[in-house]
């Protein structure tokens, strides 16, 4: 079996939780005989933690020409000709040049390569045109790289995540609603306030109609957003703000929440959401946007609704989702199960890696 070497920016402490979530599923999933290597990209002006072992290794940052030059003799090392796929899994463009670089080498050598989108992001996606394998986590971004990749022949759809926050015992809310923090993540402060004020109005409007419905924020990356206190005002008792270290440390909310709010405006937001497929992953349905990568699957299999960003079609589709909680809960454990769980994930990466064995 050849050695498989993951290649991302995000893969080490500082890291992008979903890049470093679905190399260490994969790796912890490989078949014992196969070997893998773990290298980190340089990110400028971050300092990154010590390597935890031999198998995971650290570019040092030299300045982009001078790290982008030197990438290529990293590849050289590490990649024996004939005997490595390299998996890269780039959350975004950061580093294009390296990307592009690298694949131009990888494809000189005839090293079979593995390119992970985990975002519709076009500079991304044209990065990857020369990658043997395209993997789109979703059908957005699969469907835009077949569209902007019209001549690549091997793009699949493989959808990420796993099914560890799994809580099957906890019992269910009947109105008990968690609402994703990603409007309040955004960078633009005109998305910020717009995710804000359509939680607040939407609170407001449920109150109106005397739903008796609390709502918890999930603080996943415990974003500064200053004015939410002020826009609270007039709302007391009905929000419960959540802090977590870890994934674990919510599981019970999402198990125990008869819903999700992921409320997205476009495309400024993770892709694929990763609070999403865990929420799933526990049986908790979800009422989210268009904008959301995942809403179509989610409304085909039953798992949740598709509303708009307004607050009168937020609230029907809460009251929508409260009629059936329970139906809704077990399409959505039923869809990560089938689409999102660990061993289908893994499982599909090894049947590429199997192929490109004899690439």
């Amino acid at each position: 079996m050849k050695e498989v070497i993951y290649v991302g920016t995000d893969l080490f402490p500082p890291y992008n939780e979903m890049c470093a979530k679905l190399v260490y599923t994969l790796i912890k999933n490989l078949p014992m005989e196969r070997p893998y290597k773990v290298l980190s990209l340089p990110k400028p002006k971050i300092k990154m933690a010590p390597s935890p072992n031999n198998n995971y290794i650290r570019f040092p940052y030299k300045g982009t020409l001078m790290s982008a030059l030197s990438l290529p003799l990293y590849v050289l090392k590490y990649s024996k000709r004939g005997k490595s796929i390299v998996h890269f899994m780039i959350l975004a463009a950061r580093h294009p040049q390296y990307m592009s670089l690298l694949l131009s080498f990888c494809k000189l050598l005839g090293v079979p390569t593995v390119f992970t989108l985990l975002k519709k992001n076009r500079e991304v996606i044209l990065c990857a045109r020369n990658a043997s394998v395209i993997v789109a986590q979703t059908e957005p971004v699969m469907e835009t790289a077949r569209m902007l990749l019209p001549g690549h022949r091997n793009i699949h759809l493989i959808y990420g995540g796993t099914l560890e926050t799994h809580h099957p015992t906890v019992a269910r809310a009947k109105k008990e609603i968690l609402f994703v923090g990603v409007p309040l993540l955004w960078r633009r402060e005109d998305l910020k306030r717009r995710g804000v004020n359509l939680l607040f109005e939407t609170i407001r409007h449920i109150q109106g109609m005397n739903e008796g419905v609390h709502f918890t924020i999930l603080n996943r990356a415990l974003p500064n957003v200053p004015f939410i206190n002020e826009m609270a005002r007039g709302i007391p008792d009905e929000i419960m703000e959540v802090k977590h270290k870890s994934v674990s440390d919510i599981a019970n909310y999402y198990s125990s929440s008869s819903m999700l709010l992921c409320l997205h405006f476009d495309d400024h937001c993770p892709d694929p959401p990763l609070s999403v497929i865990e929420a799933l992953a526990c049986g908790c349905p979800i009422v989210t946007t268009k904008f959301n990568s995942l809403s179509r699957i989610i409304q085909d299999e039953g798992a949740g609704v598709i509303v708009e960003p307004h607050p009168h079609s937020v609230a029907e589709g809460i009251k929508k989702v409260l009629s059936d909680v329970e139906s809704y809960s077990r399409n959505a454990l039923r869809l990560a199960q089938e689409n999102f769980a660990e061993n289908v994930f893994s499982a599909s990466y090894n049947k590429i890696y199997a192929l490109l064995d004899n690439a």
